[in-house]
């Protein structure tokens, strides 16, 4: 969601690029909540034809919205054809290695391209439905988006999920020609 949030603010003019980097590269919820708008998800999913997009039962949870794979491929794409894409990618590319909740950021994309560019944009989150979320997405190379979406039993770790997404990822290395 914060990549919709992104887009939207940066059409409308209603925040910053400092802003925006912040929010991508650490993963500001704070700055997230501040520019939020319950309007984002449905106008960017008919814009984009986000065909899998469902809504936060609480429309103020922009954090509970869910997406399919294919629509943050979707998303990605749009945004490395936007004029946006000047902002967001570095931003993307910025990501810091904690998010700022102290979150580590390194996991999946980061810790498993090695020499390749990234950028990322990681999702976590507890305790849904008695379920771990833990997401690398991203691009690679400027060239390459990847989306690894994976939730895990509440009682999974995070220090037990993170490997396992970094060795998702990691299996599709080869594909980066």
């Amino acid at each position: 969601m914060k990549l919709l949030i992104a887009l939207d603010v940066l059409e409308n003019g209603a925040a910053s690029p400092g802003d925006v980097t912040r929010m991508i590269a650490a993963s500001s919820d704070e700055i997230a909540n501040r520019l939020w708008r319950t309007s984002i998800p449905g106008h960017w999913a008919d814009r984009i034809g986000l065909t899998g997009l469902v809504p936060a039962e609480n429309p103020k949870q922009w954090g509970d919205v869910r997406m399919t794979a294919r629509d943050v491929v979707a998303v990605y794409r749009h945004v490395m054809k936007s004029r946006h894409a000047r902002v967001i990618v570095p931003a993307l590319e910025a990501a810091t290695p904690s998010g700022e909740d102290g979150f580590d950021q390194t996991f999946g994309i980061p810790d498993a391209v090695g020499a390749h560019r990234s950028g990322v944009k990681q999702g976590w989150a507890c305790c849904y439905d008695g379920r771990r979320v833990l997401d690398t997405t991203g691009v690679v190379d400027r060239r390459y988006v990847v989306v690894v979406l994976t939730e895990h039993h509440r009682s999974t770790g995070y220090a037990q999920a993170v490997p396992l997404v970094t060795e998702l990822v990691a299996a599709l290395t080869p594909l980066f020609a």
